[in-house]
């Protein structure tokens, strides 16, 4: 039992966290979980895939934003959105 998840390349840890709260029926702490993820999930699908879990990865210096033709890297509306709401997703975890 698991997840496939995109997110899981951007937060390994928390994804593995929230799966193993739900398999272990702490449903109300995965959904909490699930629920400080979801903006920057939502993200990564603003401009389809690979395109922002690319740009993501690039912000937290993990890999390039660089994608093959025939797509184009995330705007720089993304970028900002995304640096946003990774900095406050890790600000919030951290507290």
């Amino acid at each position: 039992c698991g997840v496939l998840s995109v997110a899981a390349h951007l937060y390994p840890q928390q994804i593995s966290d929230l799966t193993h709260l739900a398999l272990d029926g702490k449903i109300d702490e995965a959904h909490a979980a699930m629920e400080r993820l979801l903006p920057i999930i939502d993200s990564l699908f603003a401009e389809g895939n690979p395109v922002g879990v690319k740009s993501a990865l690039a912000i937290k210096g993990v890999c390039e934003a660089t994608v093959r033709l025939p797509l184009a890297e995330a705007s720089d509306a993304l970028v900002q959105h995304q640096k946003q709401l990774i900095n406050q997703y890790e600000a919030d975890t951290k507290a």
